[in-house]
């Protein structure tokens, strides 16, 4: 009826032909959460350069002249009375 895949040892280690990510990703995660953890128990922490903390957007798909603060103050207020029109609020 089809085939089945091939019995593995577990006690026989898994050979591949690209080296596991998964250890580097991992110290990632524990750095940041070491990370929140100490800004959490009120430790100052320095503050990462941007190019660590964020890189840059790819502008394929993040529009490069938006403007977040401008953007909210201006449709903030119209839809907040929209809102209340509709008895939302």
């Amino acid at each position: 009826m089809g085939t089945s895949a091939p019995e593995l040892d577990p006690d026989e280690p898994i050979e591949a032909d690209e080296p596991d990510p998964l250890p580097e990703e991992f110290a990632a995660i524990d750095a940041l959460h070491a990370r929140a953890n100490a800004v959490l128990e009120g430790v100052v922490v320095e503050r990462l350069p941007r190019s660590e903390a964020a890189p840059d957007r790819d502008p394929l798909i993040y529009d490069p002249d938006w403007d977040e603060r401008t953007r909210s103050r201006i449709g903030a207020p119209p839809l907040i009375e929209q809102c209340h029109e509709m008895q939302i609020l």
